[in-house]
């Protein structure tokens, strides 16, 4: 399963996500494109001062170099000295260009808040009018998480190691996936793949496996109806190898040592 690069996520996404409620507050400092080859987008991030440093060009990019510095100027003199002061100007002018760089990439985000908000209604416009579902009907938190995926899963529905994978990412447990054949009337004359998703979870007593078992069950059933292949007959269940502490009797699915 191949995971996006979140050195790739734009510093807008970053900071709607993370903190909502200072849009509006935001200094940004531009360090240049060239930060790019080997850093974030948002280089760092300081909440409590509101200041946040990019890796992009700003206004002051703009400017003509003639405006800057003049030409041949470092190799007239003390290089060292001129270099010092070249970059004692160049800051000078960042900090003349901070607000305007500000305003812009505040316009900014309020330009990613709209588009993920108008996003959001997009996919649940899909979700109604292409799978009907009405997903403000949906109770269950994991339901919805999944309802929300299945505009994007044109190519995985069916794939049983990507729903394997999905479970481990949402569950944050390993799963194990065992393939066989099902059938009502055991003989494998007629029959159907079974697949078996085992979520690995050491320690649970009875109480806790039915506990947990009940609260999975919504999206289990969601995973059998929309993401799994609709021939297989497939099972969702919690694993445990261990027993929980002082335990003195075998559990609800032990395994004996052969």
């Amino acid at each position: 399963m191949s995971y996006a690069n979140l050195s790739d996520i734009s510093a807008e996404m970053l900071l709607n996500q993370l903190y909502p409620d200072l849009m509006n507050e935001w200094k940004v400092r531009f360090k240049g494109t060239f930060y790019r080859n080997y850093s974030d987008d948002a280089m760092s991030v300081d909440a409590d001062a509101r200041e946040v440093t990019l890796a992009r060009d700003g206004f002051l990019k703009l400017l003509p170099a003639g405006l800057i510095s003049e030409e041949g100027e470092l190799r007239e003199g003390a290089f060292s000295d001129n270099y010092r002061k070249l970059n004692e100007r160049i800051e000078l002018l960042r900090e003349q260009f901070l607000p305007m760089d500000s305003f812009v990439f505040r316009q900014s985000l309020h330009i990613e808040r709209q588009l993920s908000e108008a996003l959001a209604e997009k996919e649940l416009f899909v979700l109604k009018q292409w799978f009907g579902i009405e997903w403000t009907k949906l109770k269950d938190p994991m339901v919805q998480e999944l309802a929300l995926m299945l505009p994007y899963l044109k190519d995985k529905r069916g794939n049983i190691y990507f729903v394997r994978d999905l479970l481990q990412c949402l569950l944050g447990q390993e799963v194990r996936l065992h393939c066989g054949v099902w059938s009502e009337s055991d003989t494998s004359r007629r029959h159907l793949p079974r697949l078996r998703y085992e979520i690995i979870r050491d320690g649970m007593d009875s109480g806790t496996y039915l506990q947990e078992s009940e609260k999975l069950a919504p999206a289990a059933d969601f995973i059998r109806e929309w993401m799994l292949p609709l021939e297989a007959h497939c099972e969702i269940v919690y694993k445990s190898f261990q027993p929980t502490e002082g335990t003195a009797i075998l559990g609800y699915n032990s395994l004996l040592a052969k």
